[in-house]
């Protein structure tokens, strides 16, 4: 049985939509009520909130983790008790009183979140257009399996969102010439390493990445054909940083990247310098 997924800022889904129900049964009265459309959004978070100041959940920062889920399984009796008033010293009544009659028992509800529809390992499709190598412009269509590790916690990072991606992958590339000796078409396999969301804003997100590989360029030869097997293999190194926007959340995002780095061709045994901007959008599935 998957695992159910931790909900926060920003997330759509079934389980958004039976975690706003079950707020608004416990907490009527207490908070605003929640529009059961299945985004969660400002309202959503400052219920969870309350919730969790309730039941001093720390951090109380609106993330919704298993804490906070096995409080919403708690019964909502223990919500509604409200702090009894300072004793005070009062002349007794002369009859006695009766009990107040309690209230009645309220039932135990339990909320059951829909399992996750995320996938742990994505392949994401990639078009962009990219400088490298001032004066060559490439489209490059790229497809690399990416595994998504356990999110950081932590002061620096916010919580629900940072995390490490690791990916290998191919890339096909088809470059303008600007020279004779330009590459034409390029082949190249890829590995890479990212910091993913260290800041993120709604469908904003920033990554920091890393990439190493192997380029096999087919280089122009004087009957017009290209040479893929005997030179320009070429190994290359880059940096650099990326923003991006949700077209569709965790699905599908447009994107710019500035890069630097190095590649070192092993068959003219020259190295140069990679200096880069990328637009382009992607696809995970």
């Amino acid at each position: 049985m998957s695992k159910p997924r931790d909900l926060y800022h920003g997330l759509r889904g079934d389980d958004v939509v039976a975690l706003q129900k079950r707020l608004n049964q416990i907490l009527v009265g207490k908070v605003p009520h929640i529009p059961e459309t299945g985004y969660f959004g400002d309202i959503t978070q400052s219920a969870v909130i309350f919730l969790q100041k309730l039941f001093t959940i720390e951090p109380a920062k609106g993330y919704v983790g298993p804490k906070t889920r096995a409080a919403l399984n708690i019964q909502a009796a223990v919500i509604s008790v409200v702090p009894a008033p300072a004793p005070q010293t009062v002349t007794p009544p002369p009859k006695p009183t009766p009990p107040p009659t309690p209230p009645p028992a309220t039932p135990t509800r339990t909320i059951v979140v829909p399992p996750s529809t995320w996938s742990w390992f994505n392949v994401g499709v990639t078009l962009q257009s990219q400088i490298q190598n001032p004066g060559v412009v490439s489209g490059v269509i790229q497809v690399m399996p990416t595994l998504r590790l356990r999110p950081f916690a932590g002061n620096y990072f916010q919580a629900h969102e940072t995390h490490i991606e690791l990916g290998l992958g191919f890339q096909y590339g088809l470059n303008s010439m600007t020279t004779a000796t330009d590459p034409r078409h390029t082949i190249t396999i890829l590995g890479q390493g990212a910091l993913v969301d260290p800041f993120s804003w709604g469908r904003w997100h920033t990554q920091f990445f890393a990439q190493a590989g192997l380029a096999i360029n087919g280089i122009p030869e004087n009957d017009g054909g290209f040479d893929w097997y005997v030179t320009h293999y070429v190994l290359q190194a880059q940096a650099g940083g990326q923003g991006s926007f949700d077209i569709f959340p965790n699905r599908w995002n447009l994107y710019l990247q500035l890069y630097g780095g190095a590649q070192y061709d092993a068959t003219s045994k020259e190295g140069s310098g990679i200096i880069g901007a990328a637009l382009g959008t992607g696809v995970l599935f």
